[in-house]
């Protein structure tokens, strides 16, 4: 659009010379000659104007990471489907999923779904309204990081390391030293290499994260009127009480396992400590002879 308008502002300074120059005498009056390059300068500063505008422009754009973070919420039957067809529709989209997984139902956990990916913008709206139609969005989320530093910083990068590489491309093509230097040329321009290229992946991320949006879907079941949140205390006490039972049956276990090689030892010698001590005692009362007849006190 500037370019035009330049060019017709142009156009219009060779049209004044022109028609100046067809008029009787053949020459251009004072007016004429004045205007021409006014037009000349006016179209000049409109291409500088524009010019201008756009380097502005260039100089103000600004590489924003955008999130995108949604909770789903759906009954427990119903919670797969719907990850399923949000999942079968990010792909259609073209979107490049980075993490997608379900976990099912199990020892009374709810099941649970995500899906986290990059998608153009364009096709962002789809994606979010395939999101609505797999259950109640519950929650919605927007989050921005500012990258234009980092894409700056890795640009000048990718410029300067490139002249670099091409000087030191130059200087081994026209290398006529000794070897010694023809090694160190390579060697110098294979690390050049290796950078640069490590920046060109940077950028390459960059882009990723600034071209497209990053979309992160959780999926949550939804509380039936006797959930498992409501009724877990009662299930905690019953296993509480089952974990001191077991716990007291297991002090027990160990208590008799502790005194059983006690008993065994124990019981046997109290026994024969009891027998010897009987044996003493009708000892002695064999000893003892008896009274004579009819000799009892008086």
């Amino acid at each position: 659009m500037g370019g035009s308008r330049g060019l017709a502002a142009l156009l219009l300074a060779a049209m004044l010379v022109l028609a100046a120059c067809g008029r009787p005498g053949g020459a251009p009056d004072a007016r004429t000659l004045a205007a021409a390059p006014a037009a000349g300068m006016a179209a000049a500063e409109m291409a500088r104007g524009q010019g201008g505008q756009g380097e502005q422009q260039e100089a103000e754009r600004r590489y924003l990471a955008l999130k995108y973070a949604l909770t789903v919420e759906n009954t427990a039957d119903a919670l797969e489907a719907g990850w399923k067809s949000v999942v079968q529709r990010c792909q259609a989209l073209g979107c490049e999923l980075l993490e997608a997984g379900f976990t099912r139902s199990r020892d009374g956990a709810s099941p649970r779904g995500e899906l986290r990916a990059r998608i153009a913008p364009k096709s962002l709206p789809d994606l979010l309204k395939a999101a609505e139609q797999g259950g109640t969005v519950v929650s919605n989320a927007v989050s921005s990081e500012d990258k234009t530093d980092q894409v700056i910083d890795a640009e000048a990068r990718i410029k300067n390391t490139t002249e670099l590489r091409d000087r030191l491309r130059a200087m081994l093509q026209n290398a006529r030293g000794p070897l010694r230097d023809v090694i160190e040329l390579e060697r110098e321009l294979a690390r050049v290499q290796g950078e640069l290229d490590t920046i060109h992946g940077l950028r390459k991320m960059l882009a990723a994260q600034t071209e497209r949006n990053e979309v992160r879907i959780d999926f949550v079941a939804r509380e039936s009127f006797v959930s498992q949140r409501k009724v877990s205390p009662l299930r905690d006490a019953f296993n509480d009480i089952a974990e001191l039972f077991l716990g007291s049956l297991a002090m027990l276990i160990r208590v008799a396992a502790g005194a059983l090689p006690w008993l065994l030892v124990g019981v046997p010698l109290l026994w024969l400590a009891l027998a010897w001590r009987r044996r003493r005692v009708a000892r002695r009362k064999q000893a003892v002879p008896a009274p004579p007849d009819g000799a009892g006190p008086r």
